[in-house]
């Protein structure tokens, strides 16, 4: 329980500073200007999303330190390494989260070097980001685009309701 209350501290502080720079932004405009306003919103909730996102993505709901040693998918033993970030590119924007990197203890000329990772973050294919930079939700609105527009309109149509760059 402890945990889930540092999360909520967390993120409600995190909420709380993207609303004060909303009501600014609010603020400075005048009464009848609409579009802004709606630029606004929707700037405000993407933001918002990409701060929940990197909140649970960030937390440790499940193990309060990751173990020193594991098993990696490879059948090696991999010792903690350290703490690597990763940049998503999702529905809301770039996201960024820090997860643990282990690599494998024993990588020698066999065999079985042939099959081994050499490293991984075990978090990647827990949130099924293995080896890729999107998220599912991304991937969908891409094949959907691609399928009724040539790929620069697709990259295009994309950018201008997910504020990433392609």
């Amino acid at each position: 329980m402890e945990t889930n209350e540092q999360i909520r501290k967390v993120l409600r502080k995190a909420l709380e500073e993207e609303l004060e720079t909303f009501l600014e932004q609010v603020s400075q405009m005048t009464e009848g200007e609409l579009e802004q306003l709606e630029e606004q919103v929707v700037k405000s909730s993407q933001a918002i999303g990409r701060k929940l996102m990197e909140g649970v993505l960030n937390s440790r709901l499940h193990e309060q330190r990751p173990a020193a040693r594991r098993q990696g998918s490879c059948g090696h033993v991999q010792r903690l390494v350290g703490e690597r970030a990763k940049e998503l590119i999702t529905l809301v924007g770039l996201v960024s989260f820090v997860r643990p990197y282990y690599q494998c203890l024993h990588v020698g000329e066999t065999e079985e070097a042939q099959d081994c990772t050499h490293g991984e973050a075990p978090a990647d294919a827990l949130w099924g980001v293995d080896k890729q930079r999107t998220t599912g939700g991304v991937q969908r609105q891409i094949s959907y685009l691609s399928a009724r527009l040539t790929f620069e309109e697709a990259a295009e149509t994309l950018c201008r309701s997910v504020p990433i760059g392609m």
